[in-house]
């Protein structure tokens, strides 16, 4: 029986949503699209980590005390500081800290933690971060999972240490070296929500956009932290045409899935109810899409870009269809592939090159 809230709009199935539709669609959701995989028993695997909340350590100092005494505590974590005060919050001999009222923080002094410190501007987002984030529980036992996960799938990979932190709206979740481990460091103020005024703190920035900032909450922390890990884990596109990137961001894409099964559709894609719907009832057109014109071949980035990224729009396409639409459809491809050759294990999407044979191999056939 044909749905009568549905029309058709250049080939693109474009459902109004009615609030029964809109429940169907979000148990449907819930489940995930090309999700049939069981979580594996890693109950049996250690993913506990050392967790250091830096913007409490930094914020908590007394800028009047002694520099032998502050600095002892900075000798805890030294790899982390040095890139806080070298790179995070750079000298200002190097690039002047500019906060929105135009303040700079000087970090080339003998104490550089003092002007972070007394800048009322860092220390209002410090504020901010310490009111949302006292508790942290929650992200600690999805990161706890996934590490634990990280270690069944990539065995010898072991568990990283974790830092919070407060950049000065300067840094998403970053990943660096720390000692035998690696480091993962989290902006928590990255993460205050939509409702933040962001624009009041870093004026007119296009990282926060409105389409962007309705990710910027708790319910992302895990995932985005995780994300780093993985990108790091497959490395960068083997090519810059529409397909690798495609291919090779529905690989991360399905690596983070398995590393946090319990992840919702919405927060794995960064996408709404919505938008998921839209993506599942046009998997065919989309594809039909990519093929038109060979731009699934095209490596002009301005043709592809939004394809890839996070965008309010797409040109060529239905006002319906998220940004980063194409990462959704390398998902289902990868998905095909596992689900027609169960012999392909996490680790050797990590040595994948080759987009079109991965195509072809899957038998990818959209719905």
């Amino acid at each position: 029986m044909t749905n009568p809230g549905k029309h058709r709009v250049n080939g693109y199935n474009n459902a109004k949503i009615t609030p029964c539709i809109a429940l169907a669609i979000a148990i449907l959701t819930n489940l995930g699209c090309g999700k049939t995989d069981e979580a594996p028993d890693v109950s049996h695997l250690d993913g506990s980590f050392s967790l250091t909340r830096t913007e409490q350590i930094l914020f908590s100092i007394d800028t009047l005390a002694s520099e032998e005494s502050v600095r002892s505590i900075f000798t805890q974590h030294e790899t982390f500081w040095d890139l806080y005060f070298s790179v995070i919050i750079p000298p200002a001999t190097d690039t002047t800290y500019q906060s929105a009222q135009h303040s700079s923080i000087d970090t080339s002094l003998d104490k550089p933690w003092v002007p972070i410190v007394r800048d009322p501007y860092m220390r209002a987002i410090a504020e901010s971060v310490s009111q949302d984030y006292t508790d942290m529980s929650d992200i600690n036992a999805q990161l706890t999972t996934a590490f634990q996960y990280l270690q069944y799938y990539f065995p010898g990979n072991r568990v990283p240490n974790v830092y919070t932190l407060v950049s000065g709206f300067g840094y998403f979740p970053f990943i660096f070296e720390d000692g035998e481990r690696d480091g993962l460091g989290i902006s928590l103020e990255m993460f205050l929500g939509s409702d933040f005024p962001y624009r009041s703190f870093v004026g007119n920035v296009n990282a926060f956009s409105d389409y962007l900032i309705r990710t910027y909450n708790r319910d992302h922390v895990a995932k985005r932290t995780v994300e780093v890990l993985v990108d790091d884990l497959v490395g960068p596109s083997p090519g810059d045409k529409l397909i690798d990137m495609m291919i090779h961001n529905g690989i991360k894409l399905y690596i983070i899935e398995h590393l946090m099964p319990d992840l919702s559709d919405t927060i794995l894609f960064e996408l709404n109810p919505k938008q998921l719907a839209w993506c599942e009832s046009n998997e065919l057109n989309l594809w039909a899409h990519f093929l038109k014109d060979d731009l699934l071949y095209s490596n002009e980035f301005s043709e592809i870009q939004k394809l890839i990224s996070p965008a309010p729009g797409i040109p060529g396409m239905p006002s319906e269809a998220p940004g980063g639409v194409a990462n959704w459809t390398g998902w289902r491809i990868i998905h095909a592939l596992t689900e027609k050759d169960p012999k392909v294990k996490m680790l050797d999407l990590l040595s994948i090159q080759d987009a079109q044979a991965v195509v072809e191999a899957a038998r990818y056939r959209p719905r």
